[in-house]
């Protein structure tokens, strides 16, 4: 049984991994991912988060996140640190800048599969981790993109094992605890406030914890992530225009709520039929999945910088180290199913793991649109127009001024294309290149301030918002894509009299 179940986990690993591989080239680097590429290659140049690269600067709505010295001071820094050493901006390559993400995210998929086989779970459950693994498609997604999103979910699985497996009773417990927590919260500030409010409500409402060695879990926090806070610090920062009220935080934590389902992160129903379908000893499990979930989704609702209007999704990029406890207590269910009937058990484990149901009521199978979607990817229009601009070889040495009708587009051609130069505050003349997603606002708005004429010298048909972010709301998964025209300007040399 033990070969069986460890021949298993080889054979998820390696699948996770060239599905992940294949991912990684299908699609350039998005505005986010392009944002910490950036910032990675910013610290292997200078050991700092420096928002200058050569002649451009990152400066996102206008230097928000900035100091006077032009260094970013807002966003936790692990993501650019652990990326750092990898990146290399004179070579852009996608697979470059998501390979150590992914190799983390194997790591932590590895050290699941470990833990499943260390407690003896019987082979039936550890087949249905198996598809949970891949069903539950943005495990994968997220898992694969050049963000934080790999570096806490680490750190959440590693808190979690020493949480559940541990006593927690020793100084050496606390302090080994308060180490990983640390590097979880410079991983990402608000997913580090809701992993360690969620897990220490757990410890002293429910396990009745003592506190009387807590005092070792500070001394971490004092010396690693109290520092990085203080620098990269984002209090006071008007980044986000952040208006919530307290009625708007109920919102979003109502949002949180559907859209941790609807992204299909997990099935909440099973959370529920595990409160109340089983005996009052398997009912209390499902109950302590259902506090540390709830207080989780509080704590990204109070403290997110999401403003509730203006948009009608979640951020569920906050979510993502809830599939954990999203893992366990499906397989709590699927074990509990799988002792009174076989048979039902096999049913529930195909529909949970693979199937989901978004909020159009269509049933979609998310897994089998994924591997289609290799066959048939999304329009990539950042690397369509990266294609015609690097054919401009000639505009290398000069660093020519370029503005896109797209504010975020400028960073995934940043990174494709840096021999441009990207303005990132009020333009006070005219720039020598300009590209219009499917709008022509900004040739109009050009031409008309500064009295000049922009000449088209190339057409690209593609979808002008890419469609292959990890959130399975935001994605086409390669289909029904209404097409347009991105149009490439250069300034004319005849002005206009």
């Amino acid at each position: 049984m033990s070969r069986i179940n460890t021949t298993i986990a080889i054979f998820g690993i390696i699948l996770f991994a060239l599905l992940g591989a294949k991912w990684m080239v299908t699609y350039s680097l998005w505005d986010d991912e392009a944002n910490t590429a950036l910032f990675a290659q910013s610290v292997h140049d200078t050991g700092d988060t420096s928002a200058v690269i050569g002649h451009n600067i990152i400066a996102f709505r206008n230097g928000a996140e900035l100091n006077e010295n032009k260094k970013s001071r807002y966003v936790s820094p692990l993501q650019y640190y652990f990326l750092a050493p990898f990146i290399d901006l004179h070579h852009p390559d996608p697979f470059q800048a998501r390979l150590p993400f992914l190799i983390l995210t194997l790591i932590s998929l590895a050290l699941i599969y470990w833990r499943l086989i260390k407690i003896n779970l019987p082979t039936p459950l550890l087949c249905a981790f198996f598809l949970l693994s891949f069903g539950l498609t943005s495990f994968l997604l997220f898992g694969i993109q050049c963000r934080y999103y790999a570096l806490t979910l680490f750190f959440t699985l590693l808190l979690s094992d020493q949480y559940w497996f541990s006593k927690m009773e020793s100084r050496a417990q606390f302090f080994r605890f308060g180490l990983v927590s640390a590097l979880l919260f410079i991983s990402n500030y608000l997913i580090g406030v809701a992993v360690l409010a969620s897990l220490f409500a757990h410890y002293f409402f429910v396990k009745k914890g003592e506190i009387k060695q807590l005092w070792a879990f500070f001394i971490p926090h004092f010396f690693i992530s109290l520092p990085v806070f203080l620098i990269w610090n984002p209090l006071g920062k008007k980044v986000v225009e952040l208006k919530n009220s307290p009625l708007d935080k109920l919102n979003l934590l109502f949002r949180n709520i559907r859209d941790f389902n609807g992204g299909h992160l997990g099935s909440l129903l099973l959370l529920l039929g595990g409160m109340f379908l089983f005996q009052k000893h398997s009912q209390k499990r499902f109950k302590d999945y259902g506090l540390i979930f709830i207080i989780y989704l509080t704590a990204i609702s109070v403290f997110s910088p999401q403003p509730v209007h203006g948009t009608g999704l979640a951020d569920i990029r906050y979510l993502y180290p809830l599939m954990l406890l999203s893992f366990a207590w499906t397989l709590d269910f699927f074990n509990l199913l799988l002792i009174k009937n076989k048979y039902i058990f096999i049913v529930t484990v195909i529909i949970f793991s693979l199937f989901s149901l978004p909020y159009s009521g269509e049933i979609r199978f998310h897994l089998a649109e994924l591997i289609e979607e290799l066959q048939h990817p999304a329009d990539d229009p950042y690397q369509k127009v990266s294609t015609e601009l690097n054919k401009l070889q000639q505009l290398e040495a000069t660093h020519q001024t370029l503005v896109t009708s797209l504010d975020y587009a400028a960073y995934p051609l940043m990174y494709l294309s840096p021999q441009f130069k990207y303005p990132q505050s009020e333009i006070v003349s005219a720039p020598e290149y300009m590209i219009q997603f499917c709008d022509s606002s900004l040739r109009t708005d050009l031409e008309n301030r500064f009295f000049v004429h922009y000449q088209k010298i190339a057409t690209i048909q593609s979808t002008c918002r890419e469609a292959f972010r990890p959130e399975v709301f935001l994605r086409s998964f390669g289909r029904n894509q209404s097409k347009g025209t991105i149009g490439i300007y250069k300034l004319s040399s005849h002005p206009i009299h």
